[in-house]
């Protein structure tokens, strides 16, 4: 859903397991701490949607559509 959303508002995401980061580790020690709830995902300002019931359709996409 996240990716679907971003390609049609032609932004970029990169999606990272945080349990295989390894090229990726530099993205997972900025963005996730011990004690965040997962599914997240966060913008470069620092806002964040965190936790499965935060990533429906609606708010997916006006979370990447922000600018």
């Amino acid at each position: 859903m996240v990716l679907r959303a971003a390609r049609r508002q032609r932004r970029t995401v990169t999606v990272v397991d945080v349990n295989r980061a390894s090229a990726q580790q530099g993205l997972v020690d900025r963005w996730v701490g011990p004690n965040d709830v997962l599914p997240l995902l966060a913008r470069a300002d620092g806002s964040r949607l965190e936790g499965i019931e935060e990533f429906v359709p609606q708010k997916v996409r006006k979370f990447i559509g922000h600018r």
